[in-house]
């Protein structure tokens, strides 16, 4: 079985070229054995449902977090 694509910053911003910060979603919305995080997007339950409401700087922050160096806080 292969490993699902991981968040890419420049690719979300190609599929999401009006986002001022796009969404790490890469359609592979599982939760992972403990149920606390996607195993797609890298996102906590808590990010997923807060993402509509995040300003900027959260946003680019979780990208810090799950993509290292590809987008800064």
């Amino acid at each position: 079985m292969t490993q699902p694509q991981r968040p890419d910053y420049a690719a979300a911003r190609r599929r999401q070229p009006g986002a001022s910060v796009p969404s790490p979603c890469i359609n592979v919305c599982r939760l992972d054995d403990s149920q606390r995080m996607c195993v797609g997007c890298l996102r906590t339950l808590q990010e997923i449902g807060g993402w509509s409401r995040m300003d900027d700087a959260d946003k680019r922050a979780v990208w810090a977090r799950i993509a290292p160096g590809e987008v800064t806080p």
